[in-house]
């Protein structure tokens, strides 16, 4: 079943086509769907879940927290 529910999204754009939300399942024009930043699945906006900052940062390697020599 075909759902959209956003006025002026069933507007004509030349060389798209369709997708559905992986969360919500609305259908989307191609373009305004975008990677989600957890699951790395197509998302709407309004489904779209960035990924945390906090995941990029490095490991401290094997429990060297402290570099003073004592």
């Amino acid at each position: 079943m075909r759902i959209t529910h956003i006025p002026g999204i069933l507007d004509y754009k030349p060389g798209s086509y369709w997708r559905e939300c992986a969360r919500c399942g609305f259908d989307y024009h191609i373009e305004d769907l975008m990677r989600d930043g957890v699951t790395k699945s197509l998302v709407c906006k309004w489904c779209y879940d960035p990924k945390h900052p906090l995941d990029n940062m490095r490991k401290i390697p094997n429990g060297d927290t402290n570099s003073t020599n004592s």
